[in-house]
């Protein structure tokens, strides 16, 4: 492992933990339910567009992986009432599957990969440009998931953290 992987397992990590957290107690029914009135997001939506985004960060840094998420989950798939989305149990231990490929996957990445160029969009155009914007794009949605729990009635992120100490 490189100095350089170090920032970005454990961005990656925090990211894992919250997820957990954000998940764990959290109802199906209002997993689906979307934002802003009915017409935004939804917490499952997010989960799966995340999901879609580490399945590409996995292919960018050589690991072979099925992408299951990318038809209802990309940028060019608005969210829908989430009547055809996988239960969040499911996407939660999707997303435990896919931490633990990529936390390894992230600790055999050498520098001169690391400092090299990829096709992985975000950042300068090196693959550590790109893992790091990928990282910031995780954290922005997980905050959002954070406030909808909050405007739902669950308990606030930064509780379920101080339980854990």
């Amino acid at each position: 492992m490189t100095n350089l992987t170090r920032p970005l397992l454990a961005g990656f990590g925090n990211a894992h933990f919250i997820m957990g957290l954000h998940l764990g107690d959290l109802k199906n029914a209002d997993a689906v339910r979307r934002a802003r009135n009915g017409d935004g997001a939804s917490i499952s939506w997010i989960v799966g567009h995340l999901l879609n985004y580490r399945c590409a960060v996995l292919r960018a840094i050589g690991v072979e992986h099925p992408n299951p998420y990318q038809e209802k989950f990309s940028f060019q798939s608005p969210a829908t009432d989430g009547g055809d989305y996988p239960d969040i149990a499911e996407l939660l231990a999707d997303w435990n599957a896919l931490h633990g490929k990529l936390n390894n996957a992230l600790g055999d990445l050498t520098e001169d990969r690391l400092l090299g160029e990829t096709d992985l969009h975000g950042g300068d155009g090196s693959l550590l440009g790109a893992l790091t914007f990928h990282m910031w794009h995780e954290a922005y949605h997980i905050g959002i998931m954070g406030l909808l729990r909050v405007e739902w009635g669950y308990r606030h992120t930064h509780e379920m953290v101080m339980d854990t100490k």
